[in-house]
């Protein structure tokens, strides 16, 4: 077997690929003429991306590959026609312009002879317990930095320009520079000012150009890249009126990597306009209002239900590019007023944080910040001011009560999911009617919640719970929130947390309408089953209702989610999120988000609690489901999965065959019968990442190849596209030294083997004996088969002969 593997993982080197053949549209200064993001699903790679004619896809942007987006050119002047074309293609999460961005500052020429923002946000204090440390990286993304300025002597490290794709973040529009010297330029120097945490590393990452303006596209790089290199705080001093999926990935990202985003809240617009702009809006970022020297709210600040913090903004003196600068401003030292200049103020707060061990996450140094904050308006938090003026010192003293770093388990808990696929021997679909046994929970439209008391204690990721949540929008949660229709990927420290998604997504309850939620209990103690069943519940007034139900099972505290009926318009969970969280948000074992085909009817997901580190539950399981970690063939015959490189996260790879279940092939092919379902299940799931490179392989067989005429050469893979409802032929290789077909795996789902159809034959000529090592030597395919045929006559003649 070892041979096998071997001989595969090197075919990878030597194949020979020969294939067969809802936004408003945006003004058009507020984007890149001629681009677009286009984001793909969990799961989907680009190679799986046709584009339509007139459309050319970008290459080399690593940063936003690992969102799993591109750039894709189009003819400028038809950016909506080609958007609305790419967002309707399987496997498409979202298309958008490629948005511009641009600083947060406001004009003003005023010379103030001294820093007000450090003294009213209590730093001197806060000197006196840390400068910060050398060891925490606070990254500046923005127009770049100055690396003559003296204030950022010896504390400058290795940057990058996105706006010039070169190593050299030189500081063109000044703003960058003036960011950077309020977070942090060098305190006690004898000479010009003092920023906040002047003990801490810089990393400059450019993305505004000479006129103080950049793109979505290289706004997102540049975080992807800080974080890379190992930011801990990164400050956002820019922002668009345009909210975009792109810049909401990389900012949460960057947060679930551990970094603390702050960012400004914006400046009002000349019509007045105050609401906050992106990233500011977003739940895991900071947004920071702008005060003036009488910790007022100044005049342009944006303010709103976002607004998080307020901090000194107006007139604030900063460094400077020692030559030229787009604001017409002096070279060295001068005063810009705007948010941007607010938010620095907290970035080099949040980094004197970081230096410290018990702000050991960016939850609790967001915690820190805003429990301490002083009260500027209204009693506690509110719109106009958030909650009140930073004050570090009082930050510095404050003790996080927020769950440190998330770690990939808690102790002494994890979830296995069995499932009826791969593991019939184990788990099988048999519904417990709700309904007709039960009782309506009495959960209506404009409710959250309603908290059920359960009939026996249960356990669930370690506490024992009596008591759970039922909410309309498909989940139940043990601790967490209600109400929650907008779902996410698992785990996430942001509510809803300890839930069970059995099917989350915004979902519609409304007894008079048949949507209903039942709950009943089944069994006699100690083996009770508890059940709550979402009975006909739609996503939207007009759709199909979905039924389904969660059955939590006494002692054994095993969870059972069942699917009854999932309509065709939902495409199998293409818009939900399925699996359990717990540890508040640290762990989660997820089966799918967003994903089209995740699911269908008389279905069944076990999830089994296990102590990590035992074997799991599902080493029982009939298929070959089994932990993971890449640079490794792994059979289930006849099919094989090639993971050649290693996998950066704990995975499972499920490979179940055969399957008497999956969509019928196209009548225009030649159906073998061999057919499984491979997926890969990561942990945690990486929600906005590209699918690992994977190729699945097939052992043929004599019998296959008479079935295509003879010749090796007109068997192919398919894969099925849940989220269009058909099959997709493959681009695939013959490696005739081990009698095995294969093909790159565009995303996880059902595979088939198939063949052309007799018109098509004979041989199709799509595809060139591969050689190299690792191959053996080629045979032609017809000479195969007469081979093995004359191979057999022969025997036969000579065992008569024997027994003659």
């Amino acid at each position: 077997m070892r041979c096998w593997r071997l001989v595969l993982l090197c075919a990878l080197f030597f194949l020979v690929m020969v294939g067969r053949a809802g936004a408003a549209p945006a003004r058009q200064d507020e984007f890149v003429p001629g681009q677009l993001i286009v984001g793909l699903r969990p799961g989907y790679a680009f190679q799986s991306l046709v584009l339509p004619s007139g459309a050319r896809r970008v290459e080399g942007r690593a940063g936003l590959e690992k969102l799993n987006a591109t750039i894709v050119t189009v003819p400028a002047g038809q950016e909506e026609a080609y958007r609305r074309a790419l967002q309707a293609m399987s496997g498409v999460q979202y298309a958008e312009p490629n948005y511009l961005v641009r600083a947060d500052f406001i004009p003003d020429d005023a010379r103030w002879s001294e820093q007000y923002g450090p003294v009213r946000v209590q730093a001197p204090a806060a000197w006196d317990v840390t400068t910060g440390s050398a060891s925490v990286i606070l990254a500046i993304v923005d127009s770049g930095i100055d690396a003559a300025h003296p204030e950022f002597a010896g504390r400058l490290l290795p940057g990058y320009d996105f706006v010039e794709k070169d190593a050299q973040p030189q500081d063109e529009c000044g703003h960058g520079t003036h960011v950077a010297g309020i977070a942090a330029a060098t305190g006690n120097n004898g000479q010009g000012i003092a920023g906040i945490a002047w003990g801490v590393r810089i990393l400059p990452i450019r993305v505004l150009n000479a006129w103080c303006s950049g793109t979505m596209a290289d706004l997102a790089e540049g975080i992807v890249a800080a974080v890379e290199r190992g930011a801990r705080v990164i400050n956002l001093s820019v922002g668009s009126r345009n909210n975009s999926t792109l810049l909401e990935n990389a900012t949460l990202y960057a947060y679930h990597h551990g970094a603390a985003i702050i960012a400004a809240a914006g400046n009002m617009d000349l019509y007045g306009n105050h609401a906050l702009t992106y990233p500011a809006r977003y739940d895991w970022v900071l947004a920071v209002g702008a005060s003036d020297a009488s910790d007022q709210r100044a005049a342009f600040s944006c303010y709103g239900p976002e607004l998080d913090i307020m901090a000194p903004g107006e007139n604030i003196l900063s460094t400077m590019p020692l030559g030229g600068n787009a604001y017409g401003k002096a070279p060295g030292y001068d005063t810009l007023s705007g948010t941007s200049m607010a938010a620095p103020h907290v970035a080099g707060a949040a980094a004197l944080l970081a230096s410290l061990p018990q702000f050991a996450s960016p939850d609790a140094i967001y915690a820190a910040l805003t429990a301490t904050a002083l009260d500027l308006g209204d009693a506690g938090r509110d719109d106009a001011t958030g909650y009140g003026l930073l004050q570090i010192y009082a930050a510095l003293q404050y003790t996080p009560s927020v769950t440190p770093a998330p770690t990939p388990d808690p102790p002494g808990v994890a979830y296995d999911i069995l499932d009826t696929l791969a593991c019939s021997n184990l788990v099988s679909y048999r519904w417990r009617d709700a309904r007709t046994y039960g009782a309506a929970v009495g959960l209506f439209r404009s409710m959250d919640a309603v908290t059920l008391s359960l009939p026996f204690p249960f356990i669930f990721g370690g506490r024992e719970y009596t008591t759970v949540k039922v909410t309309p929008d498909g989940y139940l949660t043990f601790d967490g929130q209600g109400g929650i229709g907008a779902n996410f990927f698992l785990p996430g420290l942001a509510q809803p947390n300890q839930l069970l998604a059995v099917y989350w997504d915004d979902l519609l309850v409304d007894p008079t309408a048949g949507w209903t939620v039942y709950q009943a209990t089944f069994g006699a103690p100690p083996q009770r089953e508890f059940v709550v069943e979402w009975n006909n519940v739609p996503p939207c007034v007009s759709c199909s209702g979905l039924t389904f139900e969660a059955v939590l099972s006494e002692g054994s505290n095993e969870i059972l989610f069942q699917y009854r009926h999932i309509p065709p318009a939902a495409l199998g969970g293409a818009s939900a999120t399925i699996g359990v969280e717990y540890a508040d948000g640290r762990a989660a074992s997820q089966w799918s988000y967003n994903q089209a085909g995740a699911i269908a009817d008389g279905w069944a997901l076990r999830f089994v609690p296990y102590a990590p580190g035992d074997e799991r539950p599902s080493a029982s399981c009939a298929a070959l489901v089994r932990p993971v970690s890449g640079g490794d063939v792994y059979w289930q015959p006849p099919f094989c999965v090639i993971l050649p490189q290693p996998l950066a996260r704990e995975a499972v790879l499920r490979l179940a065959t055969p399957l008497d279940s999956a969509p019928a092939l196209p009548g225009r092919w030649i159906d073998l019968n061999h057919k499984a379902d491979i997926r890969l299940l990561i942990s945690p799931p990486p929600p906005i990442a590209p699918a690992p490179e994977a190729y699945v392989c097939y052992q043929y067989r004599p019998a296959d190849v008479l079935r295509a005429g003879g010749h090796v050469e007109n068997l192919f893979l398919a894969a099925y596209d849940a989220a269009a409802r058909r099959w997709q032929e493959l681009p695939t290789s013959v490696n005739y030294g081990n009698g095995t077909i294969f093909a790159r795996a565009p995303h996880f789902s059902y595979y088939a083997v198939a063949a052309l159809a007799p018109q098509s034959l004979p041989v199709t000529g799509r595809l060139e004996p591969p050689s190299g090592p690792g191959w053996g030597w080629a045979i032609p395919a017809t000479g195969l088969v007469w081979l093995l045929l004359g191979g057999a006559f022969l025997w036969r003649v000579y065992r008569r002969h024997r027994s003659g």
